[in-house]
């Protein structure tokens, strides 16, 4: 309301009350009413309220380099959309109305998928891809979080496809993003809106609460609370009705919690916090688990991978393995190859059903029939020597290769039930993985 209509009302009512004033006078016992002069105040009142609001709005919009566009109409009410810095939001909705919303960009996705798919025509590695992707892609539809909406799911096969840039249906996309979640499009970016929300000092916001709880969802977690020291507490499906392989995750975030003093609320079931470290490995373990579940198990290489222990990727063996290897672009790639479920090998390439081409898929070191990851891996005699140096150096029984599922003996990826401790599966899957590489050196 500007200033000319609130000056028009005021002249209005000023006659009004001449008028009544020079009518007949009030009878005896009875009492004026003061309803212009309630009236004049109550627009008094709101048009301070209103000016106050502008000035807010105002000192936000210097503090940050904005300035107002004077020509735009300014909406007052609540069942319309709003657009600010890039996002779209409904923000007066009500606390229980189906109209809550989280943000969404102003251009909507078709931004996030343009700059994606111009990702796979930049020339470089895959590693070259991934990094080009946390510093350029990623943000572009992070920058927001923790007021973001999740992510359309289309994003994720693109963000594959682009990363990848071949054709071959070889690789796993389950596989891929357990190693890379950051760059996931959906799950990396639950992961940063359950750490950008530490830096919220109230969680007040209908709009806010919502979009939370969204994100929250989508790693398998519900919002049970909100505390200023803990931040934002997320509980936990109780033990067999969750995946069991982030069970010691979110144990371990539990206790934390729980001897922290910070939250008493066991009895609610087990509850982590996004403001504390075993709370945030958790979220980073539950996305991981996320990934795995999306592999496809009609592929030959998924048994076994709903029991692998996604631990074994935070232990300090597997990353310091990682950083001596990735140190060297041709060992980084083996080991994409290797890790991802994409290793050439003769039956991959020349089993079909209903074509006889056993004679083409004959190992031609040991003459198996089968030539296959599992083979070479395992079995094959002519790689019985870098097996026995790799069991001499990592302790490794003969007899555990042959016993490990596909998901390890083509890919890499260590069962929960492969070793006793964490430790003993890292040192496990670093050797694994060192296999699988020589087995594709060694192939050519």
């Amino acid at each position: 309301m500007d200033d000319r209509s609130l000056k028009a009302r005021r002249r209005e009512r000023r006659n009004a009350n001449r008028k009544r004033m020079a009518g007949p006078g009030p009878r005896t016992g009875e009492a004026m009413e003061p309803e212009s002069e309630v009236s004049e105040a109550e627009v008094e009142r709101q048009q301070q309220q209103v000016s106050a609001a502008i000035d807010i709005t105002a000192r936000f919009d210097e503090a940050i380099g904005l300035k107002e566009n004077v020509k735009k109409r300014q909406l007052w009410t609540r069942d319309q959309k709003v657009e600010h810095l890039g996002l779209r939001c409904q923000g007066g909705a009500e606390a229980n109305s189906a109209d809550v919303a989280a943000p969404e960009p102003r251009d909507g996705w078709d931004p996030a998928r343009d700059i994606i798919k111009k990702l796979a025509r930049l020339p470089g590695s895959m590693a070259t891809r991934e990094r080009l992707a946390i510093i350029f892609v990623c943000p572009k539809y992070r920058w927001s979080a923790p007021l973001i909406e999740v992510l359309p799911a289309d994003l994720v096969g693109l963000t594959f496809t682009a990363l990848k840039r071949t054709a071959t249906k070889w690789w796993c996309a389950g596989r891929f993003f357990a190693d890379n979640v950051r760059v996931h499009p959906v799950l990396g970016a639950a992961v940063a809106v359950l750490k950008a929300v530490n830096r919220v000092r109230h969680m007040e916001g209908r709009v806010l609460r919502h979009a939370v709880g969204q994100h929250a969802a989508v790693l398998g977690f519900k919002v049970h609370g909100w505390t200023r020291e803990a931040g934002v507490l997320l509980r936990s499906a109780g033990r067999g009705d969750q995946d069991p392989r982030i069970d010691d995750a979110i144990q371990a975030g539990s206790d934390e919690l729980w001897y922290s003093g910070l939250f008493i609320g066991r009895q609610d079931g087990r509850v982590i916090s996004t403001a504390m470290p075993a709370g945030q490995h958790a979220i980073r373990i539950a996305a991981r688990a996320a990934t795995l579940r999306s592999v496809r198990m009609a592929r030959f290489d998924a048994e076994g991978i709903d029991s692998v222990d996604v631990e074994a990727q935070s232990h300090h063996k597997w990353k310091q393995f990682l950083k001596e290897n990735n140190a060297d672009p041709h060992t980084a790639m083996l080991l994409k190859v290797w890790r991802h479920g994409a290793i050439h090998t003769a039956t991959r390439r020349w089993h079909k059903p209903g074509q006889c081409n056993a004679h083409l898929m004959v190992c031609r070191l040991c003459g198996a029939a089968l030539d296959s990851a599992r083979h070479r891996w395992a079995e094959c005699p002519g790689y019985a020597d870098v097996r026995l140096q790799l069991s001499v150096a990592y302790g490794i029984s003969e007899e555990s290769w042959t016993a490990q599922p596909r998901c390890a003996a083509k890919s890499g990826w260590i069962t929960r039930m492969a070793a006793a401790t964490v430790e003993e599966r890292a040192n496990l899957q670093v050797a694994a993985c060192k296999m699988g590489m020589a087995v594709m050196e060694l192939s050519g």
